[in-house]
């Protein structure tokens, strides 16, 4: 798990942890709102590192030229 996988799970657990501990009136659509963005988060950095690694195997360590964001 990378580091940012370990924030984004940090995150999710301090958002259950208020909305338990303050008993804030959050609806259950909302509540699973905010845990699949949460997922999504998780799904897309593991996407992007996926595909740099393969790129960075099929054109070499040093090259950046396919980078545009």
């Amino acid at each position: 798990m990378t580091i940012t996988q370990k924030r984004i799970n940090h995150l999710r657990c301090l958002y259950e942890e208020h909305i338990r501990l303050t008993k804030d009136k959050v609806s259950d659509d909302e509540f699973r709102g905010v845990m699949l963005g949460l997922d999504m988060v998780i799904d897309l950095t593991e996407s992007i590192k996926e595909f740099e690694a393969d790129i960075k195997k099929i054109r070499g360590k040093g090259s950046r030229s396919w980078w545009h964001v």
